[in-house]
């Protein structure tokens, strides 16, 4: 998007003093600390000399709202033919040029702007002017017989002192070229017409300065649906206490980094859950320059990889990560448009960087292209490190208990996703037991200890093949019978039961195991002579290592020794995740205590196996089936939270939002998104739902209410009004923008309206209303706004007026029947506001009424 005309253009604009210290041309900082200007006007102040020293100025004032100081520079290059001089600073100005593109490709009748130092003459007298803008149209080339190749643009407004100020392209604020000097010709038929120094000619004297962006070809249009993306932040990348490279990750980093200089597309192709997110965003973050913006892309929407969906934009650099095997897995295509488009991001500074997970990456396809560089992740970095700089970041006094043998003895061997687990479930133990003063900081390690110990000895002879077992030693434990798994299995899922509860959840679970179409326990339930030749309860109860409590609660003996049991078999028997997951949804509908321990226990599995395809292919029918939307959205909220699921989870998000029956879920867990720095994705996951043709009952009110609150939140309103300008512009008609739109119009800022406000009446508020008084849908929301504004500011007339000129636009019977809303909204105003708005376009009240009959 273009920067505003007097901000960010103007920040890498100078005046160049004369000897008096009075402005006589402009100049331009190319790259940090290096100016170009017009050779003539050092010419004139016989400056024109390698070595010279020439004084500027910046042409914005400084933070403190002082005049700017003046700034010396040396003259170091000069090119008199293309009236060019380079200087260089000795301090630099607020911002650079962001990107050059070459004068030769820019097509005719292109909107150019001039922004410099000015004088003229007005009533005889000379007055200047410190900034002076000039619209401009660009015609192309004009070159004088045997002299360089200049270029032509008609700007009217370019008046003596410009010289040397850079021509923007308007359309995004390249810089085509410098602007040398006026042509005056002998019979006035090139009024207005003025030269320009191509910016291939400037970009040549700078080639051996700081890396610039340079756009060299036309590059085709790219299509409408690019991925959007979350701007990274590169001090916390960059500084991260708890990053560190281990040793197996040298190699990869040493070829990412030199295939970056080369200008090439790096794919980093790794294993589920070693680090290759992280990998790839530190990478950006210390290979890019400070400048260049670091944007992580969402390929939550799109159906298939596209090249022409990824962005490139100048002094931008991307990351892609493509994990998904339905949506994600890249064609023959793809990876050669990648390479072929590798040297115009290598020439605008906006290099690529995709993680890729091995089962998706076909060598074939991608390795032989010259601009693509595959480099390998395949270990994962140390877990006992990991855990240690993690505990110490958080909480430090824990980090020297990870050196302690007994700790690390279960750490060791874990991938990077299962160690951040770790270090999360220590930190909640730690506040459990210590922070709340159950136990002394000196006895928590046995808790750590526990905590981590996965019981896989034990639990391989309890689920061992009884036909294969023999005793190890006196201490072995006999293999269990399956409806003592069942029994072992139902406890660890709540963790905690009910004496009389848990056979009959043993007996449910079993039937679920042996007859998982059959929703009906009793359809599995033993005969009596077979269950009387075993243990009673009570009995079976000591085999599991469970205890009846007081109460007739029962538990395990040992901490953590739940959570191990479930890992422990869902690790080893994915065929019983369907079953066992059918089990705890209906669980999970008992109560709240019941539906926190499924979420848990559930989000636990996920996490650690990084299986999203559980997700979408049993978890979603197991609760929708249930009636547990509210468990699947607790699940995906959290799914949400974590680095490594995120994109998928956000992906889900985005297929679900056209589909009626899940839009509710997608609602609620894309407003758990705002307020984060997912933000950007909540509200774009909110919008496809405003957006899609069908919606569940009370779905678009509940995205209002979310919005309105957005507007009406201190913290969050600046973020949400600027979101919405952005909808308003790009897209008036959709309904997501109207209900932004609505939902703002009566947010105050700084003590006075949004709407009011000089920028929104300038821009849409009139368009954005009729837009809205068109859709019937949503002249309740409407008119519930207008109603909150007339009460804030009773005598005011401005509102009745834009909806006047709103409903001229064309509104017809739908703006009668939005009046038909209004007056239905009790009021104890002093004025009917019908009456008010109708005096503004001379209908009366009564008219409203006999409209409403005839229709």
């Amino acid at each position: 998007m273009p920067t505003t005309e007097l901000s960010g253009a103007t920040a890498y604009h100078g005046r160049v003093l004369g000897e008096d210290g009075v402005p006589i041309g402009t100049c331009f900082q190319a790259v940090p600390g290096i100016l170009v200007t017009a050779h003539h006007v050092l010419d004139e102040i016989g400056r024109a000399v390698i070595g010279s020293t020439v004084y500027f100025e910046p042409m914005v004032k400084r933070l403190d709202g002082q005049e700017p100081t003046r700034i010396g520079a040396t003259v170091e290059k000069l090119d008199v033919e293309g009236d060019i001089a380079i200087l260089r600073a000795e301090a630099p100005l607020a911002t650079s040029v962001l990107l050059f593109s070459f004068a030769s490709i820019q097509p005719p009748s292109m909107p150019v702007s001039l922004v410099g130092f000015a004088e003229r003459r007005e009533a005889g007298w000379p007055t200047q002017y410190d900034v002076l803008t000039a619209r401009g149209v660009w015609e192309g080339q004009a070159q004088q017989s045997g002299s360089i190749v200049t270029y032509q643009v008609v700007a009217d407004g370019v008046e003596r002192g410009m010289s040397g100020c850079p021509v923007r392209r308007v359309a995004d604020d390249a810089v085509v070229g410098m602007l040398s000097s006026r042509f005056n010709s002998d019979d006035r038929w090139s009024p207005g017409r003025v030269r320009i120094t191509s910016a291939e000619r400037i970009v040549e004297l700078l080639k051996n300065y700081d890396s610039i962006a340079i756009q060299r070809r036309h590059i085709p249009q790219q299509e409408r649906g690019k991925l959007s993306g979350v701007v990274l932040d590169r001090l916390q990348l960059r500084d991260n206490p708890i990053y560190f490279t281990p040793p197996e990750w040298q190699r990869p980093l040493l070829d990412a980094a030199a295939a970056f200089a080369a200008g090439k597309t790096v794919v980093v192709v790794s294993q589920p859950a070693v680090g290759s997110t992280t990998f790839a965003e530190r990478f950006l973050a210390t290979n890019s320059p400070p400048s260049m913006r670091l944007v992580r892309l969402d390929p939550g929407e799109w159906d298939k990889p596209r090249a022409g969906a990824i962005p490139l934009k100048a002094q931008e650099s991307f990351m892609l990560d493509l994990r998904d095997p339905e949506q994600d897995l890249p064609s023959e295509d793809f990876w050669k448009s990648v390479s072929e488009m590798a040297p115009d991001r290598a020439s605008l500074q906006s290099p690529l960087i995709i993680t890729i997970r091995e089962s998706l990456w076909n060598p074939v396809h991608g390795e032989h292209l010259k601009n693509i560089q595959a480099v390998y992740l395949n270990d994962a970095p140390s877990s006992i490190e990991l855990v240690q700089r993690h505990l110490a970041n958080r909480i430090p006094l824990l980090s020297e208990m990870v050196d302690a043998s007994a700790v690390q003895k279960h750490l060791v061997g874990m991938t990077a996703v299962q160690a951040v687990d770790a270090v999360s479930r220590i930190v909640r133990l730690y506040q459990q037991r210590v922070v709340d003063g159950q136990i002394p900081l000196d006895k928590f390690q046995d808790d750590v200890v526990n905590l981590l110990d996965r019981h896989e000895e034990e639990l391989d002879e309890l689920f061992s093949d009884p036909a294969d077992w023999s005793p190890r030693d006196k201490e072995s434990k006999a293999p269990l019978k399956l409806r003592d798994r069942c029994l072992l299995l139902s406890l660890a899922g709540r963790e905690r039961s009910r004496f009389d509860r848990l056979e009959t959840d043993s007996v449910n679970l079993l039937g679920r195991l042996t007859s998982s179409s059959s929703r009906n326990p009793a359809a599995s339930r033993a005969e009596a002579h077979e269950v009387l030749q075993g243990d009673g309860l009570r009995g079976r109860l000591g085999r599991i290592g469970a205890d009846v409590e007081r109460g007739g609660w029962i538990a395990f003996r040992r901490a953590n020794y739940a959570d191990a049991v479930l890992r422990y078999v869902w690790e080893n028997y994915s065929v019983v995740r369907g079953p066992l997951a059918s089990w705890l949804v209906d669980v999970s509908t008992e109560g709240s205590t019941q539906a926190t321990r499924v979420a848990a226990v559930l989000t636990a599995q996920i996490r650690r196996t990084q299986d999203f395809g559980f997700v979408k292919e049993q978890l979603v029918p197991l609760t929708r089936t249930a009636s547990a939307d509210a468990l699947l959205t607790r699940i995906l909220s959290d799914l949400l939270r974590d680095q490594h699921m995120q994109p998928q989870a956000e992906r889900l998000l985005y297929n679900w939002a056209t589909r009626q029956e899940l839009q509710a879920i997608v609602v609620e867990a894309a407003r758990g998104l705002l307020g984060t720095s997912r933000e950007i994705i909540g509200l774009r996951r909110l919008r496809r739902v405003a957006d899609a043709e069908r919606h569940a009952a009370g779905i678009l009110e509940r995205i209002l209410k979310i919005f309105r609150d957005a507007a009406a939140d201190p913290e969050a309103q600046s973020r949400f009004l600027s979101a919405v300008n952005s909808w308003c512009a790009e897209s008036p008609r959709s309904r997501s923008s109207q209900l932004g739109f609505i939902a703002a119009l009566s947010a105050t800022v700084n003590g006075s309206l949004w709407l009011l406000s000089r920028p929104v009446l300038n821009a849409y508020a009139v368009p954005m209303l009729s837009e809205v008084l068109m859709d019937r849908t949503v002249h309740d929301a409407l008119a519930s706004a207008v109603m909150e504004i007339i009460a804030t500011n009773p005598s005011d007339e401005t509102i009745f007026e834009l909806l006047a000129r709103a409903a001229a636009r064309g509104a017809g019977g739908a703006f009668f029947d939005f009046c038909l809303n209004l007056k239905e909204f009790e009021s104890d105003l002093a004025s009917d506001p019908v009456d008010r708005l109708m005096s503004k376009i001379k209908i009366s009240a009564a008219d409203v009424d006999g409209h409403a009959l005839e229709d």
